[in-house]
């Protein structure tokens, strides 16, 4: 049986392999508190943008506090890092920083910002704000979704809640809204993502 870092790495290059990609990330879907020392999140969804756009998140729990993982959506690929300063992993209140950057097919991303969430037996809101930074070396058509050459930094405030059906099992749902330009007069107003959230 393959371990669980094997599995990630199998994981991350397949999805290197297969992928085309534009935007910096569209979902956020994190919550404040850590999954865990040694345990693994898988997280599969899609967002709204004139269209269905597929998302994929691998979380694993690098230190009780600290997790990493990687990025997949339609637009964009990359790598990220969530420290939980506050960290209430069955119930309460947490809170978290998180740090990612990536690349997309026309150039490349980086974000950061904090994440607040507080844990009920069965639903968990969060909320996140991230500051995005954006570099495309080119005007491209992805997808339908037209990116412009240039420099982009923009503020994206995300809200939504996990339905946790099992400790194991979740539901999410959220809405994302910009304030400033993204580089694409598509990705403008509110975004809604939803998706699955499975832990082992």
């Amino acid at each position: 049986m393959l371990k669980k870092s094997s599995l990630c790495l199998i994981l991350f290059v397949s999805i290197l392999l297969t992928t085309g990609c534009a935007l910096a990330p569209l979902s956020s879907s994190f919550e404040g508190r850590s999954i865990g020392k040694g345990k693994v999140g898988l997280d599969v969804g899609g967002a709204s943008i004139a269209g269905f756009y597929p998302t994929f998140k691998l979380t694993y729990g690098f230190a009780t506090k600290m997790d990493v993982g990687f990025q997949y959506e339609e637009f964009s690929m990359g790598l990220f890092g969530k420290y939980s300063f506050i960290n209430r992993p069955h119930q309460g209140f947490s809170l978290a920083g998180i740090i990612s950057g990536g690349v997309t097919s026309n150039g490349n991303y980086f974000y950061i910002g904090p994440v607040l969430s507080y844990k009920s037996k069965t639903f968990e809101p969060y909320f996140v704000a991230r500051l995005n930074a954006v570099h495309y070396n080119e005007t491209k058509i992805s997808s339908g979704i037209t990116i412009s050459e240039g420099k982009y930094s923009y503020l994206q405030l995300t809200g939504g809640s996990d339905l946790w059906l099992s400790p194991r099992i979740g539901l999410c749902l959220e809405l994302s809204a910009f304030a400033g330009s993204t580089g694409s007069t598509e990705v403008e107003g509110a975004i809604i993502h939803g998706g699955l959230k499975l832990r082992f």
